[in-house]
């Protein structure tokens, strides 16, 4: 009886051990279903990184935009976005859904810094700044000498630099020849100015001068008026004293035999006179 029993709960035993073994697999399997989508949903939203390039290797794409080619070097990429940094400018983001004929490709360093270097000095001379671009152009090929793995690609960066070392002196040489003509020019302008500006003064200083001469001939002529009126002055005066000389000698004359006509004569001779020194009064007045 007792080994019944023991055989018993031992098969009863291993019964829910299996049974234990079994309810923890299925909860497995279905944490597992149930974690599946999750960590597909996570992957997919997960930043999908340019794959690892060899050393020295700059990740670059190129796509089109509204009809323009957009070529530079691949900063980040998710589903939704690409940021790059294109030749010349920034970082820039661009939805995925808006870009065209998307490529993925890689520059050696040297590769890369010698399209940057060749960029700035194609530019340099319509740039604002010819010197920074200049300047830009040297640093990036200077920097695709460290990179240059052969002696023909030294070379060909050597002589690169070496062009822009002669461009820069060219375009120093022609800013000098600008400046100068441009002082030449400004010189001549003053010279210009300062001569329009004698012009106006001498025609001043000649109307000055004409004016001078109108007066000096008014204060002539009314000099010699003035003298005239003196003139008339003093033989008015003379006339005036021989008339009381004459009308002094009239009165002296104790005759009652004075004639009607000498009487008139002699007052026509006084009003006559008198009308004379009314006008130069006037004159004087004037």
């Amino acid at each position: 009886m007792r080994t019944w029993k023991k055989g018993s709960w031992l098969a009863a035993l291993a019964l829910l051990s299996a049974a234990g073994l079994m309810v923890r697999a299925e909860q497995a399997a279905s944490d597992e279903r149930a974690a599946a989508p999750a960590t597909r949903e996570a992957v997919s939203a997960a930043p999908t990184e340019p794959l690892p390039e060899p050393a020295g290797a700059v990740p670059m794409v190129e796509f089109a935009l509204e009809g323009t080619k957009v070529r530079g070097r691949l900063i980040s990429e998710t589903d939704q976005l690409i940021r790059v940094e294109p030749l010349g400018g920034g970082t820039i983001g661009y939805r995925k859904d808006a870009v065209g004929d998307l490529r993925r490709f890689s520059l050696s360093g040297e590769a890369y810094h010698e399209e940057y270097g060749d960029y700035w000095h194609e530019r340099a001379w319509t740039a604002d700044d010819p010197s920074a671009e200049f300047a830009k152009a040297r640093q990036a090929l200077q920097k695709a000498l460290l990179y240059a793995g052969s002696d023909d690609a030294r070379a060909r960066l050597n002589a690169k630099l070496q062009a822009v070392s002669a461009d820069r002196e060219e375009w120093q040489k022609e800013a000098l020849r600008k400046a100068e003509v441009e002082a030449a020019r400004q010189q001549a302008d003053l010279a210009r100015a300062q001569k329009e500006l004698t012009q106006e003064r001498l025609a001043a200083l000649k109307r000055q001068e004409q004016d001078i001469q109108r007066i000096q001939a008014a204060l002539g002529e009314t000099q010699r008026q003035i003298q005239h009126l003196l003139n008339v002055a003093v033989d008015v005066g003379r006339r005036l004293d021989r008339l009381e000389e004459d009308m002094d000698r009239l009165d002296r004359l104790d005759t009652i035999f004075i004639t009607q006509s000498v009487f008139l004569d002699l007052k026509r001779a006084h009003l006559e006179l008198k009308r004379q020194v009314d006008r130069l009064e006037q004159m004087i007045r004037r």
